[in-house]
Order: C-alpha cells, then structure tokens, then sequence
C-alpha cells in the first residue's frame, strides 16, 4: 500500500463515518423539525447541527471502522454489497453495545425498532460512501503500474 492510498483510505474512511452521522443527526431532528425554532439561533444553526453531529458520530465509530476497511483492503474486496453490509452490521453492532439492547431477542417494535431501521440506514449510507471513494479499487495502488 503506497502512502497515497493510506491517505485516500483513511479520508475515504472518515467520510463513511461522517455519512453515517449527518444521517444519523437528520433523522434524530426530523420528528421535530416543524417544532424547531431555528430562527431564534440563526440562519446556520441547523447546519451546525448536523456538522457537529456528523463529527461526533463519526469519532465514535472510527476505530471499527478501521477494522472493516482493513479486512476489505487485505482480501481486495470490492464489492458494494461488502461495505453495505459489513458497516450496516457494524452501526448495529455499536447501537446493541450502546444501548444494552439484547441480540437474542428479535422482537423489536415501536421506538427500538426505527432506531436500528436508521442504524442500518447509516450503516448502509456509510458503506456506499466508503466504496465510492476508495472501495472500489480496494487492495490496489493509486497509481497504476505499466507492464512493459
């Protein structure tokens, strides 16, 4: 791995996880969002909002992230469906660790169950950003080498 791919990994890596966290802060404010008074805080309030949500979200998951995206350059694994799935279960992974919300049992309604749908959807939203920008040429150079 030459240092412009590390570099195209780890900003490819952290712009998965800052997906994942506007998705995440969007739909925590969309119940609200009539309700909000953004007006009182300024025009760039809500923008904050999701930037600082965005930022925090994503230093939370940034180390498992790592893991993901580590297992993805080793075995040269470029497939949407990979990343879609591994940081899907990953966002789930951290939501039941967080959330002392038991795996065994399935039977979700209500409140839990939107909060894994949007999980899942970060997860995924994550994912397709992170083959986006760096996932679709995984275990490979930046620069292509001429055969001569």
């Amino acid at each position: 791995m030459t240092i412009g791919r590390f570099f195209l990994v780890m900003f490819a890596g952290f712009a998965a996880c800052f997906a994942a966290g506007v998705v995440l802060t969007v739909a925590a404010l969309k119940p609200e969002w009539s309700g909000m008074f953004v007006d009182a805080f300024g025009d760039d309030s809500l923008n904050y909002i999701v930037a600082f949500g965005g930022l925090f979200a994503s230093l939370a998951a940034f180390l498992p992230t790592i893991a993901i995206i580590v297992i993805g350059e080793v075995l040269r694994l470029r497939s949407v469906i990979y990343y879609a799935l591994a940081f899907a279960a990953m966002s789930l992974f951290l939501f039941a660790y967080v959330s002392d919300w038991s795996l065994i049992a399935f039977n979700v309604d209500g409140h839990a169950r939107r909060q894994l749908e949007l999980m899942a959807a970060a997860g995924i939203v994550a994912g397709f950003v992170y083959w986006a920008i760096a996932g679709r040429t995984a275990g490979g150079n930046l620069v292509a080498t001429r055969e001569q």
